[in-house]
């Protein structure tokens, strides 16, 4: 019940004014009364949030094991795609470095035994993953060399998802320079 007024010895309730009476009280409690019903509502109050306290825990809980059940799918799957993925293109035993990537003279100085390979010009490093990922492909058959020539300098996170596949090579250099395009 809401409390209006209380004193010592009484506490003042108001009436029910959807009944057309006017808003004069229509009883009066004693202050013992009074006090019973706000340790119950406070009672209450305390378990309601008990109770939504056990709710949230149950529910970060259920969110917990969702995104364990989820990681452990992706693991599975990425595990999948990692055997395929091996079995489809041409790969690395282990990632190179981008230094150990990057032609400083020319190709033909530098790894004397490529004769035929691609050369693909890029100003941007980014997704070059998508574009040579298909260049690596074991049904095309034989795997030519890519040599990408790229005007700046290629820092190890642009190298990363390059590091895996075979036979790849970084010029820095510009195609508007002819020079760059003989290296």
């Amino acid at each position: 019940l809401p409390i209006i007024g209380m004193s010592r010895s009484a506490v003042v309730v108001p009436t029910d004014s959807k009944h057309g009476e006017s808003d004069s009280p229509r009883k009066v409690l004693d202050a013992k009364t009074a006090d019973i019903t706000l340790d119950d509502e406070m009672e209450l109050k305390q378990a309601q949030l008990q109770q939504m306290k056990i709710v949230s825990k149950l529910k970060a809980k259920q969110l917990h094991d969702q995104r364990l059940e989820a990681q452990a799918a992706k693991e599975a799957m990425d595990e999948t795609e990692s055997s395929n993925f091996k079995l489809c293109y041409y790969l690395r035993s282990e990632f190179l470095k981008v230094r150990d990537a990057v032609i400083h003279t020319s190709v033909s100085l530098e790894m004397p035994s490529i004769r035929d390979h691609l050369i693909i010009v890029c100003k941007v490093f980014s997704n070059l993953h998508d574009l040579i990922r298909p260049l690596r492909a074991r049904y095309l058959g034989e795997c030519l060399f890519i040599v990408i020539l790229y005007p700046y300098d290629v820092t190890e996170d642009m190298w990363a998802p390059l590091s895996m596949f075979e036979s790849i090579a970084v010029v820095k250099g510009s195609a508007r320079e002819e020079v760059n395009l003989k290296r």
